[in-house]
């Protein structure tokens, strides 16, 4: 059973309190944001580019006719697996193979924690992948890092195992 670190309670670490919580929420609930897409935007538009040349394979023919029906409304863990499977090529089967990720990640007690802004990154070493979560739990993303994208986050600001007991 998940439980935040007695310590913490103890000494009072109301941002790694908020953490852990936000932390076992990751971890138990596995929810993912719907995402209102900008059409025009960069990411988007690569992306978008990225799927029209695979439009005969059918499950991306009905994501796209569907991200159109729903005007670019979607959500993150679906946008997320598209984007992967055919813009960067990542051998995955379906859009639960992020939850299992996410989840390995999130299991690694020796995986550190950022906090550059109003989200939570965390970095696991053994699984060489970042988890991305919004502070009330939800997920955003899950993937392997960019080059230097580790260096971009500073300094830790906590171990899981600081965090959860």
């Amino acid at each position: 059973m998940l439980r935040i670190h007695p310590d913490l309670l103890r000494f009072g670490d109301t941002a790694a309190i908020q953490a852990a919580e936000a932390l076992v929420k990751a971890l138990t609930v596995p929810d993912w944001p719907e995402n209102r897409l900008k059409p025009n935007g960069k990411m988007t538009q690569t992306t978008l580019t990225a799927l029209q040349a695979y439009s005969a394979v059918p499950e991306v023919r009905d994501y796209l006719a569907d991200l159109a029906l729903n005007h670019y409304q979607t959500n993150s863990r679906q946008w997320h697996y598209f984007r992967y499977k055919y813009l960067f090529d990542d051998d995955i089967g379906s859009p639960s193979e992020l939850d299992e990720r996410f989840t390995a990640v999130l299991q690694d007690l020796t995986a550190q924690i950022y906090q550059p802004g109003v989200r939570y990154i965390v970095y696991s070493p053994r699984e060489n992948r970042l988890a991305i979560f919004e502070r009330d739990g939800r997920r955003v993303s899950v993937y392997r890092p960019l080059t230097n994208e580790l260096e971009t986050l500073g300094e830790k600001t906590w171990l899981i195992m600081d965090l959860l007991a």
